[in-house]
């Protein structure tokens, strides 16, 4: 049998209608059904790229799919027609564009489990091209030799469809999506550990399977936080045991004091004493080691590039870079948009600290990372180029409210509103402000309650025009024991947001945007829930939303 297979990677319909490819089709399907009789009906496992082998076909159902959709490019050794050995791959295979790296010879490593093992470890295992270049293994980690051993290790002796490793992290997937307890997984693992005969490298517990996800970068850091959201215990606060704000413990009640039901010797103390537990954690997930393991992945690495090296620039919104807030920036830094590998990625500015201090070195300094797509190493930067949120997280993150009567961003302190006297709300109007100049509703007194309007639009405020009006004012101190007369700093500012600290946020042409589908969502729940009395979900109809209309002034 010929052991190319580059008319696997043959795309389109028109592509799978060569000769090479319908060559290899029927090379594919004598292989894989060579111990069938013909037309048997005997169904096996499909490489098409909709059934990727989980699901299984006659002969005749597995040629017309893999014609129709094609074949998965990655299913290289065929290991479930029988394949135990690799095969050898020219220079020129490679290297080829989609830039596929040459895998681990055995079987039992997924393409993807073992690119994962090298992205999550960052280490890149070069092509050796002469002696020079070559690298011994005592250079490789020791996380890499541990996670490849068990990518590589067959599960239980002769077993061909699991690794140690893929069980592990199925087993982990299974539990999230499953929404298992602690408790019942280690029973599980327990039950797994007896059927394996006692592997003392198979996992006991939740805690030692939960040691894969930390090595292969799905790791988090525990910040402790105080309870009222003042500060969190981190670089000069990091070993206090009270808030300097507030004064809240750091620490839930009897947490370090000696468990009083354990009689103890003199000597046995400070063993005995009860874990200190943090009242409140913070979980955060760095945003750089998921940056850099985005250019880990030589595809992903080449999809990076494509705003800058395959897009048509054309007037069509379709791509971020497309947008004029892209444009603006590029304009201001020339030199971050230089390269094309850079990527513009009240309390709760307390709790983004952490993540505006990584936008901050990533800004400033960058950081060393591997582009398996050129094989080069290169200093990535990045940017927040704006954030996503609804109307009321838009309010917690800009810093300016979105309740009361400023509740609009954009109009700002000219916002025009009216008190409802019944009903305590309120109304805003004055939306003809944004009609052309001589649009014929300006000058329609009778259906906008006897007034023309003359005014001018408002002008939505700058980034430096924001921090020009904060000057000479200090910030809130956040916390939950704030007094409420101390809700507002001035007109509908709470606060100037931690995002200023990053040295381009002023300049950026636009900061927040809204999430316009989560909008609708809500919106229509509560019109639903209005119109329909839905118990719990009508909370807009009651007497005084009616009785608005009763009274001409409130009209």
């Amino acid at each position: 049998m010929d052991n190319d297979r580059s008319w696997m990677h043959i795309q389109g319909f028109n592509g799978r209608k060569q000769g090479d490819y319908k060559k290899g089709v029927k090379e594919f399907l004598d292989f894989a059904f060579r111990d069938t009789a013909p037309n048997s009906g005997v169904k096996l496992r499909c490489p098409c790229l909709n059934c990727r082998n989980y699901f299984d076909q006659d002969r005749d159902t597995m040629r017309a799919h893999i014609f129709r959709v094609g074949i998965d490019p990655d299913y290289n050794p065929w290991i479930f027609r029988g394949e135990e050995q690799s095969f050898e791959v020219t220079d020129e295979e490679m290297f080829e564009e989609e830039g596929d790296d040459f895998e681990d010879e055995d079987p039992l490593v997924s393409d993807d489990l073992a690119s994962l093992v090298r992205e999550a470890t960052n280490v890149v295992i070069e092509p050796q091209v002469s002696d020079d270049r070559d690298r011994g293994d005592d250079e490789l980690p020791d996380m890499f030799h541990k996670l490849m051993k068990d990518a590589q290790e067959e599960l239980y002796p002769g077993c061909k469809t699991f690794s140690r490793l893929e069980f592990i992290v199925t087993l982990l997937q299974l539990k999230v999506s499953g929404r298992w307890s602690d408790k019942s997984f280690n029973g599980l693992l327990n039950a797994l550990h007896k059927a394996f005969n006692y592997d003392v490298s198979f996992p006991k517990s939740s805690y030692e399977a939960k040691k894969y996800t930390k090595d292969l970068g799905l790791n988090y850091v525990k910040i402790h936080a105080c309870v009222n959201h003042c500060i969190l215990y981190r670089k000069d606060y990091a070993n206090i045991n009270a808030c300097p704000i507030c004064g809240e413990s750091r620490w839930k009640e009897s947490s370090g004091e000696l468990d009083d039901s354990v009689s103890l010797t003199e000597s046995q103390g400070i063993s005995q004493l009860k874990p200190r537990i943090p009242r409140l954690v913070l979980r955060h997930f760095p945003l750089v080691p998921r940056l850099q393991r985005l250019f880990m992945s030589s595809r992903i690495a080449k999809h990076m590039r494509w705003y800058n090296e395959r897009r048509v620039d054309e007037d069509i919104l379709r791509h971020p870079a497309d947008s004029m807030a892209w444009k603006h920036l590029n304009d201001l830094y020339p030199e971050f948009k230089a390269d094309a590998r850079n990527s513009p990625g009240n309390d709760i500015d307390v709790f983004l600290e952490p993540l505006v201090e990584e936008l901050e070195d990533l800004w400033e300094v960058g950081v060393e990372t591997y582009d398996s797509y050129s094989c080069q190493k290169f200093n990535m930067k990045a940017v927040l180029l704006w954030t996503m949120s609804d109307f009321p997280a838009y309010g917690n993150l800009s810093g300016c409210s979105t309740c009361g009567k400023l509740a609009c961003p954009s109009c700002h302190k000219d916002t025009w509103h009216k008190r409802l006297k019944k009903s305590n709300k309120e109304c805003f109007l004055g939306d003809r402000r944004f009609l052309d100049a001589d649009h014929r509703w300006r000058n329609d007194k009778k259906s906008f309650g006897g007034e023309r309007e003359r005014r001018p639009p408002p002008v939505p405020l700058s980034g430096d025009e924001i921090l020009e009006a904060f000057e000479g004012v200090p910030n809130v101190i956040f916390g939950k024991k704030r007094k409420r007369n101390q809700r507002y700093l001035f007109n509908q500012w709470k606060k100037l947001s931690v995002f200023y600290r990053l040295p381009y946020w002023s300049k950026l042409l636009i900061r927040h945007n809204l999430d316009v589908m989560h909008i609708e969502k809500n919106i229509c729940d509560s019109i639903i829930g209005t119109v329909l009395d839905i118990p719990g979900k009508n909370n807009k109809d009651h007497l005084n939303a009616r009785r608005v209309f009763e009274d001409d002034e409130n009209a």
